[in-house]
């Protein structure tokens, strides 16, 4: 028998990422690989079985910094017109620790149906008697 159990909704309450040990970024496909970059300032809060969040696109980052200022142009992320992405989800499933997300993407003032993949770690005692 384990002594770790696995819960298998989200937590309860109201939830902040932790964005020193959260990633916010995306992958996709291009030409015979993989693209993929991050965002270095986002927010995300989960409450009442609801997550939402934003990332500013002026702090993405990708493997090559050159082509950060062109992700900044009109031709993807449109930066000066539309600095901020969002999502909002209301349905979150979860196996163990990998969460399978249904929400809506708004990006440079699109908004489309999008489905996320993740982790979740079970809140945990902290070294002051609370949860983290």
């Amino acid at each position: 028998m384990s002594s770790q159990t696995t819960q298998q909704a989200p937590p309860t309450g109201t939830w902040s990422a932790d964005t020193v040990h959260s990633t916010v970024g995306f992958a996709v496909p291009y030409l015979a690989g993989t693209f993929q970059g991050t965002f270095s300032d986002f927010e995300a809060r989960l409450s009442d079985s609801v997550l939402r969040g934003t990332a500013d696109v002026g702090s993405v980052q990708v493997k090559d910094p050159n082509l950060e200022a062109h992700l900044q142009s009109p031709e993807f992320f449109d930066a000066e017109r539309f600095p901020q992405l969002s999502f909002e989800a209301q349905q979150i499933n979860r196996s163990g620790d990998e969460l399978t997300v249904a929400g809506e993407l708004t990006l440079k003032g699109h908004t489309e149906a999008v489905e996320i993949n993740g982790h979740i770690i079970d809140p945990a005692p902290d070294p002051l008697g609370g949860l983290i």
